[in-house]
């Protein structure tokens, strides 16, 4: 497991690691007000991304468990996702036309377009790779993400369109993103073609999943809103330039979770597996996930803490305050790392609705604390709201399948 992990992680890691540059050049191009903007735009677009993907992969998941052919659960996905992403691309830009005027919509398309139909097809793909152990294949994806951005942001650096801060940039480095994720878009998929074969559309497969997708997708739909929505709140509250601080910090956080995704990617399959044959051997490996987890994340945290000293000087003075932002945030990956594993665990044994409910109610909490918090204490109020919500996702997931006379903990039977 370790080597697979450190296989997946190489993909995150790699990928960040080239998309690091590419966000220090985009932060001081586009200033907090105009990296505010693409924080709010991009955010809506991820939101609506999650929908587009349609449960895919969890579903993907799903499906190669059930034997059903690569070729087959993978083009039902891109077609479900393509026919709705035209719905949700109107939909977008309907956002934008009511409340964020202050955007160029042309800022709003590309991202769209990139976010809604692109990315989700590349997520589709990659949990189709892992689901057939071609590791090597997710990292790829990884690696290619990372390596296009930081292309996209040097042609914007050394081929400036506009000058530095004219809100017009927006758009030129917005069309860069979907420009070099359309290139993607089309390596990655010609490699699915050579390796499962050509294209099939199965109508009763693309009946079955628009069916069965439905809770998946809002189960994906929910977390999404949970990582994304409090931004766009934050863009009404404290204004674009605190959000682009606020959303600065956030992404190292971003960062930092990656090798924690990983972990959770490699076993997401072992639980589906599990889950079919054994409820307590699946809730052994949940813990068994959580350990290594845990130790990640309080290594996380505290590499955190330590860098975010460092962090004004790295992204200029514009930016004074994220370093107080990433010390404070940098808590909420041992929360994660708590919950994670059993998300995952509630899921496998189809209790993707108990799930979905629970995080649309963190969802439902977050913005009401954020209404109550931030308005006083502005940014340090987001900080807070965000912090809540992941202790009570904590408490709820963590809690919820631990709370029988008798579980399971790390292998060994102990009474509560």
């Amino acid at each position: 497991m370790i080597i697979n992990i450190l296989n997946v992680s190489s993909g995150y890691i790699l990928r960040y690691f080239f998309q690091i540059f590419s966000f220090l050049i985009v932060t001081n191009i586009l200033g907090t007000t105009l990296f505010g903007q693409f924080t709010a735009a991009i955010s809506v677009a991820a939101i609506l991304s999650s929908i587009a993907g349609w449960g895919g992969y969890p579903l993907i998941m799903k499906d190669i468990t059930n034997n059903i052919e690569a070729k087959t659960t993978y083009t039902s996905s891109l077609f479900i996702s393509f026919i709705l992403s035209i719905f949700l691309i109107i939909i977008g830009l309907i956002i934008n036309f009511i409340w964020f005027k202050e955007i160029n919509y042309l800022s709003f398309l590309f991202l769209l377009i990139s976010e809604v139909f692109i990315s989700t097809t590349l997520v589709n793909a990659s949990s189709l790779f892992i689901a057939h152990s071609m590791l090597s294949k997710s990292t790829l994806i990884q690696i290619l993400s990372g390596i296009s951005k930081t292309i996209a942001a040097g042609i914007m650096y050394f081929f400036p369109i506009y000058n530095i801060h004219n809100p017009k940039i927006l758009d030129y480095w917005c069309m860069l993103i979907l420009l070099s994720n359309i290139i993607i878009f089309v390596i990655i998929n010609y490699i699915v073609i050579k390796k499962f074969g050509m294209f099939v559309l199965n109508k009763i497969t693309i009946i079955s999943n628009f069916k069965n997708g439905g809770w998946f997708a809002l189960l994906v739909f929910s977390e999404s809103l949970y990582v994304n929505f409090d931004k766009i709140i934050l863009a009404f509250l404290i204004g674009f330039s605190d959000l682009g601080k606020y959303s600065s910090a956030f992404r190292f956080i971003y960062i930092a979770y990656l090798p924690l995704n990983s972990i959770l990617t490699i076993s997401y399959k072992k639980f589906f597996e599990l889950a079919n044959k054994d409820i307590t051997e699946t809730r052994k490996h949940a813990f068994s996930v959580q350990k290594i987890t845990i130790k990640y994340s309080l290594f996380a945290f505290l590499s955190l803490v330590i860098f975010s000293f460092f962090l004004e000087f790295i992204l200029g003075e514009n930016y004074a305050g994220t370093n107080l932002i990433l010390r404070y945030m940098s808590i909420v990956l041992i929360f994660q790392a708590l919950y994670a594993p059993f998300n995952d665990y509630l899921v496998s044994l189809k209790k993707e609705k108990y799930v979905t409910i629970i995080k649309i109610s963190s969802i439902i909490l977050n913005i009401l604390f954020n209404l109550i918090l931030t308005p006083k204490l502005g940014v340090n109020g987001a900080i807070i709201s965000y912090i809540l919500g992941q202790i009570f996702l904590c408490t709820m997931i963590f809690y919820t399948p631990n709370s029988k006379n008798e579980v399971i903990y790390h292998g060994k039977k102990k009474k509560t």
